[in-house]
């Protein structure tokens, strides 16, 4: 994700995210993370719950924190299924697409 994207998150989640994580994701899955960091914050009032590592695996969202509800788990596993219909570039609805690596790209993503 670009550092711009990156700052946005980090500032308006400052519980979730430690300074100096970053995203290893495109830029197409930033309402994505947005939508579950303000669910995280709506059911961890305490702010406790701290983001470890965002990435793409398999071509998918991939969210691991600290210390979780069931709650949270269950808002990290449908923010993970929303990834997997959603472009990773570009926001896009998108499927996953086989190659070297497995990734959610929309048709235009996937032919540039």
């Amino acid at each position: 994700m670009n550092e711009t994207l990156t700052n946005q998150l980090v500032d308006r989640y400052p519980s979730i995210f430690p300074r100096g994580i970053y995203f290893e994701c495109g830029d197409g899955w930033y309402d994505i993370i947005d939508m579950l960091c303000s669910d995280i914050i709506e059911k961890d009032p305490t702010g406790r719950c701290q983001a470890t590592q965002v990435k793409e695996k398999f071509g998918a969202l991939d969210f691991y924190i600290n210390i979780a509800t069931k709650d949270i788990r269950k808002s990290i596993e449908a923010a993970s299924e929303l990834s997997r219909s959603t472009c990773e570039f570009c926001g896009n609805p998108g499927k996953l697409r086989e190659g070297p690596w497995l990734k959610t790209k929309c048709d235009k993503c996937a032919g540039e």
